[in-house]
């Protein structure tokens, strides 16, 4: 079966198929210059990207490259829509090397199970900027981009090199790689999430940091099984890993066979296994089951981040 959306222009509804083409919706609209599509959550689907899953039932009002000159409202929009369809150019230059940002990460805007990690969107990137000024973004470098490390960096200047397992594809892949566990090799900076998050190296004999420490999908395998109690939900980290501290390391293993638990931290956190999950979602941060804060230094932290790639 097709998939179908809904898109508006100038008072007129139509339903195309998910594949349509530039051409054939401005034959049908009249008009010319379309580029785009801009969703009801102001995501923008390029029509030059071949994945269309994310329109499927949703509504959308055309994007254009240019417009008439009798318009100037209409030129003013489109000048802004074009530059959210570019890539950042920004860059940080961090131990010699320019980083080039992929995402920009507050609240729970990119918790584990948003599409932003998944998908071929784009989000506000015309505030793709290195301030960390509490807005979400996502670029089509984290789409596009070919990368071999990572850069995660906090507010507070505090960050982690982190070395990918292949040099010629972008971020993007790895999380549409049916949430299978990569680990990751630590350059310079913070060896563990929880570092990262908490901004220092606790010497609290009790905790406990699980291997491999950085991992992408950081997440238990078993949550995700449909043969056992849980089945469908989600534990874990997008880009982050596992500790212990009030509850131990027998909580299941990630596609690779790391152990997992019931604590973890990292960036793109999503916990719908352990109630109550007042802060069960965040872009970056600190996840102890069951809301506890027990942790030194804060067991449910929520923080921005800064995510580059090179």
């Amino acid at each position: 079966m097709i998939s179908k959306f809904t898109v508006t222009y100038n008072g007129l509804s139509k339903t195309f198929s998910t594949s349509v083409t530039a051409s054939f919706l401005e034959s049908i609209f009249g008009v010319s210059g379309i580029i785009g599509l801009e969703l009801d959550d102001s995501l923008i689907i390029d029509l030059k990207d071949k994945d269309r899953s994310i329109l499927s039932g949703r509504e959308a009002t055309l994007v254009f490259e240019k417009l008439s000159q009798n318009s100037q409202q209409k030129k003013s929009m489109t000048k802004q829509t074009v530059t959210r369809l570019s890539t950042s150019n920004v860059t940080i230059t961090v131990e010699g090397d320019v980083f080039t940002l992929l995402m920009k990460g507050s609240n729970a805007d990119f918790s584990f199970d948003s599409i932003h990690w998944t998908t071929n969107s784009v989000l506000n990137p015309e505030s793709a900027n290195n301030k960390f000024d509490g807005i979400s973004v996502k670029t089509k470098d984290f789409n596009e981009k070919k990368i071999s490390k990572l850069l995660l960096m906090t507010k507070n200047g505090i960050y982690t090199i982190l070395g990918l397992p292949r040099n010629d594809l972008p971020l993007l892949y790895y999380f549409q790689n049916n949430n299978n566990t990569e680990n990751l090799k630590v350059i310079s900076g913070m060896a563990h999430p929880l570092h990262l998050a908490h901004g220092n190296v606790s010497t609290d004999g009790k905790i406990g940091l699980l291997q491999s420490y950085w991992r992408i999908n950081a997440i238990n395998c078993a949550y995700l099984s449909n043969n056992n109690n849980n089945g469908g939900k989600i534990f874990g980290a997008r880009i982050g890993g596992f500790f212990t501290y009030t509850w131990g390391s027998n909580y299941g293993v990630d596609s690779l066979g790391n152990l997992c638990s019931a604590e973890c931290c990292g960036c793109g956190i999503t916990d719908t296994v352990y109630s109550p999950m007042t802060s069960g979602k965040k872009s970056f941060g600190v996840r102890q089951a069951h809301d506890s804060n027990a942790l030194p230094g804060g067991g449910q932290i929520t923080s921005d981040i800064h995510i580059y790639g090179l």
